[in-house]
């Protein structure tokens, strides 16, 4: 994994995008020593940032390219 985002859930640690890899999603169980792909609607990115507030997992913006073009959304999951 690399230029990716993380954010801890509910004792586990949600993975989003990759530098190759864009659509990437994976989730880390604390629990069980695990990784699990996810399959989200996520919208491909890499370099982006990842917060959650309360139950709600924001993912915001970044690229798509080395130098763009750079993504203006906030993409939300719950998880």
């Amino acid at each position: 994994m690399s230029a990716h985002s993380v954010s801890l859930v509910h004792n586990k640690l949600l993975v989003f995008g990759d530098y190759t890899n864009l659509s990437s999603v994976y989730a880390y169980d604390f629990n069980t020593e695990q990784w699990q792909k996810l399959n989200v609607n996520y919208k491909a990115s890499r370099h982006n940032a990842t917060t959650t507030v309360s139950d709600m997992t924001y993912v915001i913006g970044r690229n798509i390219g080395g130098s763009g073009p750079y993504l203006d959304y906030i993409q939300q999951f719950k998880l």
